[in-house]
Parts: C-alpha cells; sequence; structure tokens
C-alpha cells in the first residue's frame, strides 16, 4: 500500500512538473522549457515526463523551423555562454547535456530572491551568462559554495544588473 501511495505522490509531482515542447518537422517534440528537471529524472532512472504542446510546427521544413524558433525564443543555441551552435550540434538525448555550474548559480541566486523568476524564455541563462563573467562558480565544498551564492547575489542586486531579466534592484537594508 505505501509503494502505491508513494507512486501516486510521484505522479501527481511529475504532472505539475510539465516539460514544454513544440512539435518540429516528421514529428520529433523539441524540450523547450524543462531540461533540468526531464535530466534530474532521467538520473533519476524515471524514463517517462508529463508535457505541453506549446506549439505544433511539423508542418515546417528544417530552416524554417529553426527560424521560427529562434524568432520565438524557444531555442538557446549557446554552449556553456560560448559561440552560437548549430541546430544540427544540440544534444539529442537529455542525458547528454553539460552540466553548467553558472546555470545552477543563477538558479540558486533566483531562489535566494536575488532577482525574479520571469518568463522570459532562458532568463537563467542571461544571468549565468553575467555571473560567468564575475564570480568563480565553486561549488566543491558548502564553503566556497556560500561564497559563491553570496557574490553573485550581491552582484544580481546591483544596478550593473538592471537590464537582466527579473532584476530588482538593490536590497534595503
Amino acid at each position: 500500500i505505501k509503494a502505491k501511495q508513494e507512486e501516486g505522490v510521484l505522479k501527481e509531482y511529475l504532472k505539475r512538473n510539465l516539460g514544454s515542447v513544440v512539435v518540429g518537422p516528421k514529428g520529433k517534440l523539441y524540450l523547450i522549457d524543462g531540461h533540468h528537471f526531464a535530466r534530474a529524472l532521467v538520473e533519476s532512472d524515471l524514463d517517462k515526463m508529463y508535457i505541453t504542446i506549446v506549439a505544433d510546427l511539423s508542418h515546417l521544413e528544417a530552416r524554417e523551423f529553426w527560424e521560427k524558433m529562434e524568432h520565438k525564443k524557444w531555442t538557446y543555441l549557446h554552449d556553456l555562454g560560448g559561440p552560437i551552435l548549430a541546430p544540427q550540434k544540440l544534444p539529442t538525448k537529455i542525458g547528454l547535456l553539460k552540466d553548467d555550474p553558472y546555470r545552477s548559480l543563477a538558479w540558486f541566486v533566483r531562489k535566494a530572491g536575488g532577482y525574479r523568476d520571469t518568463n522570459t524564455p532562458f532568463s537563467e541563462f542571461a544571468w549565468a551568462d553575467y555571473f560567468r563573467l564575475r564570480v568563480k562558480a565553486d561549488f566543491s565544498n558548502q564553503e566556497t559554495s556560500e561564497q559563491s551564492i553570496s557574490k553573485a547575489y550581491s552582484l544580481a542586486r546591483s544596478n550593473e544588473a538592471s537590464d537582466l531579466p527579473g532584476w530588482v534592484g538593490p536590497k534595503e537594508d
């Protein structure tokens, strides 16, 4: 009975954490939001995820599809803040996504109130790129992890970051 209850709790949790998908040429599904949750599922040996279909672009040819994906900001064609990638260079499986410690740093800073969550696509990637140039993301132990998050939090609340999505301004004491 307990296993059935736990299974039900997991199923409800998965239903609340949908992946956002675009249907592409030949009916192929492209995950546009929920990558990190999907990766966590894969690493937990769970091979299913509930999704919501944001758009059906299956009628488009590949070139038109990628143009539309870029126009709608449904793709992020950068590799850890580096140069722009060709769509064919994107990982084809969730397990092939690279871990970006700066993306994790951005998430921790947002959770701490350093900036607001927004509907701006890939906003945490913009923050990650901002921190990448200014903070050493060191998660090797708790002390250095806390130092990295603290420094990034201060930078997020600075006026220098005012053009980034979700900026909330300096913290008032």
